[in-house]
């Protein structure tokens, strides 16, 4: 018997375990203990002894091959960021100071009102080679993907979550391995680095020009099909986009299964006079010139790899299931791209086709005997199916479920499916004739026309039938119990229910136990309100006071109701003083309001800017356990009150520097 017999997808859980331990294990430990695992099974296979064959050796065997693979994903993670702080331009820069920058453009992006923005790779600066990419935003466009510029830029810091709830912008571009944004002031154009890539970025900018010069297709009709058949997604208006979104159609949009599978149809059955090795080496080079023309995103990579899989097999007659080709498309992202774990986009793929695989086989007997209405049955528990396996993840990042996903799925895909091939033949054979082209821009025109009235008809009537915050409690017991109802259907015996029943027993007093604790944990807050006047938040017996929200403090206000996982809060007016808790009052000083000699002593102060008062004075008198700095004070203020702190050893939190205050910081 041989570990190996375990799924790809086994192995692939280790991995990704290994990589979220990234900040919790010891690297030279995990090291030690990798050589040390390798060791014992070099020593097993060399041994010839009667009891290597005993069924449990099997069994730990597997139990090491899947700790090797835990470290595997541990260390590459570790791999990564060595690799990357490798000549890093991060480590000497100095924030907001010029600098000769020598940089190369990798990717380029259209955001709103037009502009431009450019993923870079900083090659030097200041004379100094390095490497390292960097965000570069440009009114106006700067060249092609591969162009060598040198210019005079300064780096800046993306915006970090400063109040729960936030969007960590900083973390997410960390995530894409992005360290720091660039400012030009001015640049000058060097030469053009060529390399496979920006063959391939050049053939795709002339198809998104072919797409342009056809007279017959509107801007709508032009910005969905660049969407779909060449990944970019810039073109597409605010508003088409978030139909898509309500309506629970945004993996249309993004290349995934759905348009591989129709490219790779299409290609074969061109190719289909040549041998099954020759047609499988041309497609195989098509799909990855393909995937490297869509900018190589995790889930045209996921798609791409695991087609090339499954052309493979094929190509050797292996009759390798779709799981384990699925398994050893992620266990490989997983390994050389361990940053793609934490892409929502990669997760949604995964569990949406793994989820499809795994419970489509339930519905085998579920048709009849019309292809055209086992078609559209196909569609129902394919839609179906996938929103099911992805509700616990779409509850958790987006906190919306719609109705009506079955629907649009049903009546949408069926004209995608007839964009998506007319477009690939406009792609592939339009140049050859003005008229051709004019035709298949007509054809394509009504499709994208009936596709926009079909979305603006089932938008009216979207119906969002859970719109909730859910915690990562809440999300990981979904997870276990969507698990175990999934085993069950499968095998619904006596035993196997009862299983169930304690499963979910155990889960759903796990995580009321968790969520209980979390909700009756009372708290004050003082948020970072940049720009406007303080906001003052109390969270107490599972309600919301909110003390002075304004127009431009709702999504602020909005992050702690998703922190607290509650729909509605309790508004009211701001004062000077504050109950924080049984033991500590709040006193807010302002230049409105700089009176702190007053009766009741005050053992937490909170200046919230430039307060004319003296410091040594307010200090001796309330005898504060801390004073919380306010993001509004200058330098120069802050620093006097920061010396007066030390000086009678007084904590203090300066929220410029570390973000919001909370009661559970004392």
């Amino acid at each position: 018997m041989s570990p190996l017999k375990f799924s790809f997808l086994f192995y692939a859980t280790a991995v990704a375990g290994g990589i979220l331990a990234k900040d919790y294990c010891n690297l030279i430990a995990m090291e030690f203990l990798f050589l040390a695992l390798l060791g014992v099974l070099v020593f097993a296979a060399y041994t010839k002894k009667y009891w290597l064959f005993h069924p449990l050796v099997f069994y730990v065997t597997a139990v090491i091959f899947y700790l090797l693979c835990f470290i595997l994903g541990f260390l590459s993670i570790h791999w990564v960021d060595w690799k990357d702080n490798q000549s890093n331009y991060t480590h000497p820069v100095v924030y907001q100071q010029p600098y000769q920058v020598n940089f190369r453009l990798v990717q380029e992006q259209m955001i709103k009102g037009g502009k431009m923005q450019y993923f870079v790779e900083i090659e030097g600066i200041d004379g100094r080679q390095t490497q390292g990419q960097a965000l570069l935003l440009s009114a106006d466009s700067l060249g092609q993907i591969g162009d060598r510029f040198t210019g005079i830029g300064s780096f800046h810091p993306f915006s970090t979550a400063v109040n729960p709830g936030q969007f960590d912008y900083r973390a997410y571009m960390l995530n894409k391995q992005v360290y720091l944004r660039l400012t030009l002031r001015q640049s000058i154009y060097v030469s053009t680095k060529q390399s496979l890539y920006t063959e391939l970025m050049s053939v795709r900018r002339i198809l998104q020009e072919q797409l342009h010069k056809n007279k017959k297709l509107s801007p709508s009709s032009k910005a969905l099909l660049s969407a779909l058949l060449l990944g970019n997604r810039s073109q597409l208006d605010e508003q088409t986009t978030a139909t898509f979104q309500r309506l629970g159609l945004m993996h249309i949009l993004a290349i995934s299964g759905l348009h591989i599978g129709l490219i790779t149809v299409f290609v074969s059955k061109v190719l289909s006079f040549l041998n099954g090795r020759q047609r499988s080496f041309i497609l195989l080079l098509f799909l990855w010139s393909f995937a490297c023309m869509a900018g190589f995103s995790p889930s045209v990579f996921r798609t791409v790899l695991l087609f090339s899989l499954v052309v493979f097999a094929q190509s050797v007659r292996s009759k390798q299931p779709t799981r384990e080709s699925i398994g050893l498309a992620l266990f490989l992202s997983l390994l050389f791209k361990p940053y793609w774990l934490f892409d929502v986009g990669f997760q949604l793929s995964y569990v949406a086709v793994l989820g499809i695989v795994w419970l489509m086989p339930l519905f085998k007997n579920k048709y009849t005997s019309s292809r055209i209405v086992n078609y559209f049955l196909s569609l129902c528990y394919v839609s179906f199916v996938a929103q099911l396996c992805v509700l616990p993840l779409q509850l958790y990042y987006f906190h919306s479920f719609s109705w009506t996903f079955i629907g649009s799925n049903l009546v949408v895909i069926p004209l995608i499916t007839l964009l998506l091939l007319v477009g690939f033949c406009l792609l592939c054979i339009g140049w050859l004739a003005e008229s051709m082209a004019a035709f298949l821009g007509v054809l394509l025109d009504g499709v994208v026309h009936c596709i926009f009235v079909v979305l603006r008809g089932l938008d009216g009537v979207n119906l969002y039938a859970l719109t909730l915050y859910t915690s990562k409690e809440t999300l990981w017991g979904m997870i276990v119990v969507g698990l175990g109802m999934g085993t069950l259907l499968f095998k619904p015996r006596l035993k196997q229910i009862a299983y169930f029943c304690v499963l979910v027993l155990i889960t759903s007093l796990s995580c009321f136990q968790l969520t209980y604790q979390k909700q009756n944990r009372d708290e004050f807050v003082i948020a970072v309100v940049p720009k406007s006047l303080p906001l003052f938040l109390q969270y107490v017996d599972q309600q919301l006071f909110v003390f002075g929200q304004e127009e431009q403090t709702k999504s602020i206000v909005e992050g702690y109701k998703k922190k607290y996982a509650i729909h509605q809060g309790i508004y009211k007016p701001r004062t000077v003083a504050y109950q924080v808790d049984a033991e500590h009052k709040l006193l807010v000083l302002s230049k409105e309001m700089p009176f702190y000699e007053l009766q009741t002593r005050f053992e937490l102060i909170y200046l919230s800017e430039n307060v004319q008062v003296n410091m040594d004075r307010v200090l001796a008198l309330h005898q504060p356990k801390m004073v919380i700095i306010g993001q509004a004070m200058s330098q120069w203020h802050k620093a006097k009150v920061i010396q007066s702190c030390l000086k009678k050893n007084i904590p203090f939190h300066d929220m410029r520097e570390k973000g919001y205050w909370s009661s559970q910081f004392l």
